[in-house]
């Protein structure tokens, strides 16, 4: 219970910090590969140089134990304050409580554990000029307390031909019991409704060699 009660708390304050805001924006993602791992994301942020982040996180994955795979099924909540720095990348940062349920599959059944944590973040992009074969460049990493989880991405695109532009991309995850890497290509929409982003690719991990992924990303501001 205690938890729950510092996550209300550490919201309240992320709140009241987040004042400059006057509108939101809404990001939904999906994930899924062909060895059936999947990662599903949903987000609302307000706007401003400080803002609130809510973000709600599925994600399902094969875990390597003593050289057998296991299930493992992990859904949890961050609410976390950021700001934008600016600077030559235009950079933003993250950061505030995770709460987290994970189940996981061993041989005695199914193991259930909730767990709170923190999760620091920090994204940027920058525009290119000259003869620079991309027109952007953006990354995105973050941390989680959480089994040590740590994601990045970086990624180049060119918006040479608006309302849709390509590009193509590199990422890696790793936490205590899984690690992955992959890289593929992506289109991104300039649609009436918001923005859409459609990747696939090549993905590796620790648990299931190698498979192809595909993905969608939508954002609309409000």
């Amino acid at each position: 219970m205690k938890k729950y009660l510092y996550l209300f708390i550490a919201a309240l304050f992320l709140f009241s910090t987040a004042r400059d805001g006057n509108a939101t924006t809404v990001f939904a993602g999906g994930e899924a590969d062909s060895d059936g791992q999947s990662y599903f994301l949903l987000s609302g942020a307000s706007a401003g140089e400080r803002f609130l982040e809510v973000s709600i996180e599925a994600h399902d994955y094969d875990l390597d134990d003593n050289g057998v795979d296991r299930e493992a099924s992990v859904r949890q909540v961050t609410i976390a304050g950021g700001m934008k720095i600016g600077g030559p990348m235009n950079l933003t940062v993250t950061a505030g409580p995770t709460i987290r349920k994970k189940e996981t599959e061993t041989s005695f059944g199914t193991s259930d554990e909730s767990d709170i944590g923190i999760t620091v973040g920090a994204s940027g992009h920058k525009s290119l000029e000259g003869e620079a074969p991309v027109d952007e460049v953006e990354f995105s990493v973050s941390f989680s307390t959480l089994d040590s989880f740590l994601r990045g991405r970086v990624r180049g695109k060119t918006v040479r031909y608006v309302p849709y532009s390509v590009g193509a991309e590199a990422f890696i995850e790793v936490n205590n019991d899984y690690n992955a890497i992959g890289a593929g290509p992506f289109a991104e929409f300039q649609i009436d409704i918001g923005k859409l982003i459609v990747r696939a690719g090549l993905k590796h991990s620790s648990t299931t060699d190698s498979s192809v992924y595909g993905s969608f990303e939508f954002t609309k501001n409000f």
